[in-house]
């Protein structure tokens, strides 16, 4: 994954592609090659999205419309492969990780971002 962020003045439609195909294509193509046995045998799909699709963040236009795309999937494959297979998807928020991690290195971006998401901190690895 990445998480690809810029203003939207500074986004080239190149940038939306990559993303497009990093996200949406490349979940698309992973769930084709395996459709035939989730169908048979039964199973579950768990994509991601992005807390940012439903909230809106500023330079979040790029990741958020790939995002979108990811939930737009979700609800018409979650129609498509029922009922033998459940697609769903999860919206996380920022956590700390190695993507992350040029976002959280600066304090004050940190807790910035704390106090714009629920829990009130960003996301540890053992939040699950």
């Amino acid at each position: 994954g990445d998480i690809a962020l810029k203003p939207f003045k500074r986004a080239e439609p190149a940038d939306f592609r990559a993303c497009f195909e990093l996200h949406v294509v490349g979940a698309a193509a992973a769930l084709r090659s395996v459709e035939a046995p989730l169908k048979k045998n039964g199973g579950s799909v768990v994509l991601f999205s992005s807390v940012a699709v439903q909230q809106g963040f500023t330079n979040h236009a790029i990741i958020s419309s790939a995002k979108g795309a990811i939930e737009g999937m979700t609800r018409a494959l979650a129609a498509e492969f029922a009922p033998s297979v459940r697609v769903n998807a999860i919206a996380p928020s920022i956590s700390h990780s190695a993507m992350a991690a040029p976002m959280l290195g600066k304090e004050s971006m940190r807790n910035t971002l704390a106090k714009s998401h629920p829990l009130g901190r960003v996301g540890e690895a053992d939040d699950s």
